[in-house]
């Protein structure tokens, strides 16, 4: 009887979803936003991997700091940088959720965001990859907005939300700004191939893969992420 009790408990503690964000310096530039954003989602049971990438003193501070206040939050601190591939396969294999979100963290989210993709992921039989749609990626999963600050495409990607109805389409190519998928899934394609340089066509690569394999990749029109696009390597020659 003890023994059930115990795995009881475990079972209970497992979160739904494990988001994975690399961090790498300009904290109140790029990860800094994106925890906050994450901090105001109380529909979803889901815990934070951030996955340091090397960053300074000053970063791991305020790393230090989120996650004393926000239990959720769990740090990887790399003593180097193993770039895009290898810091988000060292946040995977923390991952203690089912199901597993890749958020860029020059991104920032809106309160159903996720919530949306973990929905159509439960839909579907076979193994999917979802993503969002946002308002700064190289596909078409960009959709149209008017100038202006952060706020204003938030409010814009909250509206474009709102009337999108369930709508979401297949395609050959997410953006990895963010994406969602089962662990397992992630596990059976090998990761991102850590092989490429410390950063871009990592996701190329593996949509490419999940392709192949017969992977379902679908946007999910209802979930809008804002992204600010490369800022974590614009220091970067």
């Amino acid at each position: 009887m003890l023994r059930r009790s115990f795995l009881h408990v475990v079972r209970k503690m497992a979160p739904e979803l494990s988001v994975v964000i690399l961090s790498y310096n300009q904290f109140d530039q790029t990860t800094g936003p994106c925890l906050a954003s994450l901090s105001k989602i109380d529909t979803l049971d889901f815990e934070i991997i951030v996955v340091d990438n090397g960053s300074d003193d000053n970063t791991l501070h305020h790393l230090n700091v989120a996650a004393a206040k926000d239990s959720r939050v769990r740090l990887v601190l790399n003593k180097e940088n193993r770039g895009y591939a290898g810091g988000n396969n060292d946040g995977v294999a923390q991952a203690a959720a089912e199901i597993i979100v890749l958020l860029n963290s020059d991104t920032m989210v809106l309160a159903q965001s996720l919530s949306l993709l973990v929905s159509q992921l439960r839909t579907m039989s076979g193994p999917t990859v979802v993503g969002p749609v946002t308002n700064a990626a190289g596909n078409e999963q960009q959709i149209f907005f008017e100038p202006g600050n952060e706020q204003s495409i938030l409010d814009q990607g909250a509206l474009w939300s709102s009337n999108a109805g369930g709508s979401f389409f297949s395609t050959d190519q997410l953006s990895f700004f963010c994406v969602a998928m089962l662990k397992k899934t992630y596990l059976d394609l090998g990761g991102l191939d850590e092989s490429f340089s410390l950063c871009f066509y990592e996701d190329a690569d593996f949509c490419y893969r999940a392709t192949c394999a017969g992977v379902n990749l679908q946007v999910v029109e209802e979930s809008f992420v804002y992204h600010a696009g490369s800022a974590s390597f614009s220091t970067m020659p």
